[in-house]
């Protein structure tokens, strides 16, 4: 008896010990955020995994009327958003330019031409009516612009629609005076969407508007939970190219609702009508200029610093940023100089201080400041621990493993004229 019990619990003990080791290969695993200079600086920081930061519900709803109200509609939001995020067509009529190479949408008569299916006719029957019943009649996120049915684009923004509704109809509900809402907000979604596409193309290096709208994003929800939503868009977009009815696209779409949450429903609004309403085409410059009135702004930029990227008041210091398995590479604009702490811990993300170099300075000034510097606080590193323990002690250099090169200092003044 003594011996079946042992047995027993030895199967037991192997049965937790298996089941732990399936909880650790099952746990996702920790995204890095590689920061580099163009002269081959790198920092690496592995964040830890935190919640998005929660937004007062009517803070946020406040801050992205107040947003919507600088939005300038155009013709078509879907195609111009497709264009400012530099995404590639999808489906459709288009005719190609012998002399440009280019891709064109064909005019309505030649699309028109085409026999759509009964089953995607209703489907954009169906979304018509989806617009009514939220009491805003007709193409109420402009995907049809005029068309019969939904294109890939259109089904990907619709599904994004549903997906947001409720941030949409808080931030409609303060826009009575404008003359434009349907509008707006079938241009805010085109943003939300088009960027929620980029993260379907494997290790993207996004440029402009989308890599500001990731180094925000990294601040207010967090690189791990910036994955998470990454891995929602790609279902999301999954789920509504191969959606013929729209009840398909409506669960596309509350299935994306339920993995983003409320929080970041609000963030992924508010930040892309800022972006929206900065102009997509006119990159970071303006978008930077907007930052600044964003709920939570000053918070969210010091976690975003935490997290490895850089603060908001430095995205324009950002040249790219690419999008791995691994996690985020942000690479610097040439003159960038990247500094931390010689006390911090590189693995776990030291705060940074970035600057570039004054317009008017000549080339390898900032290098040679830099050097100037580097130098001097090694000097004095090395005297003060020689002064604590009595002998002092070589730490960088030849035979420490440790380059000049490797050492920066968060106290890292601009270069002087």
């Amino acid at each position: 008896m003594s011996e079946a019990r042992a047995f027993a619990h030895r199967v037991s003990l192997l049965l937790l010990l298996l089941f732990a080791l399936v909880e650790v290969g099952c746990a996702p695993a920790p995204h890095a955020v590689r920061l580099r200079t163009a002269d081959g600086q790198v920092r690496v920081t592995t964040p830890a995994p935190r919640p998005p930061m929660v937004l007062p519900k009517e803070e946020a709803h406040r801050i992205i009327r107040a947003l919507a109200k600088k939005v300038v509609p155009v013709a078509d939001p879907l195609e111009y958003a497709r264009e400012q995020f530099e995404l590639p067509v999808r489906e459709g009529v288009y005719i190609l330019n012998a002399c440009t190479k280019e891709l064109r949408p064909a005019d309505r008569m030649t699309e028109a031409a085409e026999v759509p299916s009964a089953e995607l006719l209703e489907q954009a029957r169906q979304y018509l009516q989806w617009c009514a019943n939220r009491h805003q009649p007709g193409d109420c996120l402009g995907v049809l612009h005029g068309r019969r049915t939904l294109d890939a684009y259109g089904r990907y923004t619709v599904a994004m629609g549903i997906a947001i509704a409720g941030t949409l109809e808080a931030t409609k509900d303060g826009l009575e005076d404008m003359v434009s809402i349907k509008e707006v907000l079938g241009m805010v979604v085109a943003g939300v969407t088009m960027y929620a596409v980029l993260w379907t193309f494997p290790e993207l290096t996004t440029k402009g508007i989308a890599t500001a709208i990731t180094i925000v994003l990294v601040g207010y929800v967090a690189v791990h939970t910036l994955y998470t939503l990454g891995k929602g868009f790609q279902e999301l977009i999954e789920n509504s190219e191969k959606a013929t009815t729209f009840d398909a696209l409506h669960d596309a779409g509350e299935h994306f609702a339920r993995v983003m949450g409320a929080d970041a429903a609000r963030i992924l609004v508010m930040v892309a009508t800022a972006a929206v309403g900065s102009g997509l085409s006119h990159g970071l410059t303006q978008l930077a200029k907007v930052l600044p009135n964003l709920s939570g702004v000053t918070q969210a930029s010091e976690l975003a610093v935490e997290e490895g990227a850089v603060a908001f008041n430095q995205v324009e210091a950002v040249e790219s940023v690419t999008i791995g398995q691994s996690g985020l590479t942000i690479s610097l604009v040439n003159g960038a100089v990247l500094a931390t702490s010689l006390s911090g811990n590189f693995a776990t993300g030291p705060r940074i201080n970035l600057y570039r170099p004054l317009p008017d300075s000549q080339p390898g000034a900032s290098n040679a400041a830099d050097a100037v510097r580097l130098r001097q606080q090694l000097a004095s590193e090395a005297g003060e621990a020689e002064l604590k323990t009595g002998g002092g002690k070589a730490i960088a250099g030849a035979g420490t493993g440790v380059s000049q090169e490797r050492l920066r200092f968060e106290e890292a003044a601009p270069p002087s004229r």
